[in-house]
């Protein structure tokens, strides 16, 4: 469970939830066994103050895949709930 101000990530045993309220509030729910890939990433203004974007590659319905993007994580955050989503998807069937 990660809470900033105006944004909170959840993680539960089969799904993952991030509510967002920056402009307007939104909720994105993402499962475990749709996951397809975790990305880590530093764009070059990151590189300057060390912070990560976790990128989730996620199958949605009729070939679609959508991307969900969490930023302002120090490495050693971002690498562990890297492994976690990474894990999880592999136990529930999402990525071979």
């Amino acid at each position: 469970y990660v809470e900033y101000k105006n944004f909170k990530l959840q993680l539960w045993a089969d799904r993952g939830e991030i509510h967002n309220k920056v402009i307007a509030q939104s909720t994105m729910h993402f499962y475990y066994d749709r996951i397809q890939n975790v990305n880590l990433s530093q764009s070059m203004m990151d590189r300057l103050f060390d912070i990560y974007t976790l990128g989730i590659e996620t199958a949605a319905g009729g070939g679609i895949a959508s991307m969900i993007t969490i930023s302002g994580l120090n490495r050693k955050d971002a690498e562990k709930l890297r492994d976690f989503l990474l894990g999880q998807a592999k136990a529930y069937g999402g990525i071979l």
